[in-house]
């Protein structure tokens, strides 16, 4: 399990700010447990109070092909009081509790047991994923009276707009980076694996290194201009802040990125059921 950690930008460098406290994975005292389904990976985190003491990201392939026996062992390890869950796939949902039936008897859910407590301005409000709602929730305490802007990059790519009184406003969606490099290594076999990550220079001399920094530049220059075109469209001030899987391999590439927070989505979670009393 991982620490708390969030992140946030000093001059223009991606540094760790506080932390939630860690408790080591054998910690045995009663807590509730929240689980955000998504397309590639679980992220899950013990919820004690208000605080988030422990979290981790399980990717979906790695538990079928276990058989869900690695969650299995974190709910033995823990006395679980309650199981809240933010879900982007009902069918992930519907295979996570047919396979793990006896530690998700009760379960509840956001958007289907209780609300999130989120004004909602898209044109059509049933479109809008529940992770983008909870993190709109999660930053509503967060540089208040100011627009915010919040980058997920997860298996899609999320730019979510939050108004200075804290309404979802909309955004943009955009594909992932895992998203392109299986797409890419689908429609070229001949092309090796792609490793993304931010280069040194522009001119690449292999195809391994002009595959990873080509992907890598293409994927932040899409994301800068996204940017770069809500700062024109946008009151002043804003602020961003990013999470999701692959925050800390993208951010390095952007400008005006003032947070990294890993855990935003799971602090949504949290408020929102926290709030609803369920």
């Amino acid at each position: 399990m991982q620490d708390g950690l969030s992140s946030e930008s000093v001059n223009g460098a991606v540094v760790r700010g506080a932390a939630d406290i860690r408790r080591p994975l054998g910690y045995h005292d009663a807590m509730n447990i929240g689980l955000l389904l998504g397309n590639s990976r679980i992220r899950l985190g013990f919820f004690e109070g208000s605080k988030i003491t422990e979290w981790d990201v399980l990717a979906w392939d790695d538990l079928y092909r276990a058989d869900f026996e690695e969650l299995r062992q974190i709910f033995r390890q823990h006395t679980v009081d309650g199981v809240v869950i933010g879900s982007v796939r009902d069918d992930r949902l519907q295979a996570l509790r047919a396979a793990m039936s006896q530690e998700l008897r009760t379960i509840t859910v956001a958007g289907r047991d209780f609300q999130i407590p989120v004004v909602n301005r898209y044109r059509f409000p049933e479109e809008v994923g529940i992770d983008r709602l909870l993190n709109t929730l999660a930053v509503s305490d967060v540089w208040s009276d100011t627009t915010r802007v919040i980058l997920d990059f997860g298996t899609a790519l999320s730019v979510t707009v939050v108004s200075p009184e804290g309404a979802f406003e909309g955004g943009l969606i955009g594909f992932g980076l895992k998203a392109a490099v299986d797409a890419l290594r689908s429609a070229t076999p001949r092309l090796p694996p792609a490793h993304p990550r931010k280069p040194r220079r522009f001119l690449e001399r292999t195809t391994q290194e002009g595959l990873d920094s080509g992907l890598y530049w293409q994927m932040v220059g899409g994301i800068q201009r996204m940017l770069d075109g809500l700062r024109i469209e946008l009151p002043p001030p804003q602020r961003v802040i990013a999470t999701g899987g692959d925050a800390e391999i993208l951010v390095p590439g952007l400008r005006g990125v003032d947070r990294i927070d890993p855990l935003l989505t799971l602090r949504g979670l949290l408020l929102a059921w926290e709030r609803s009393g369920a």
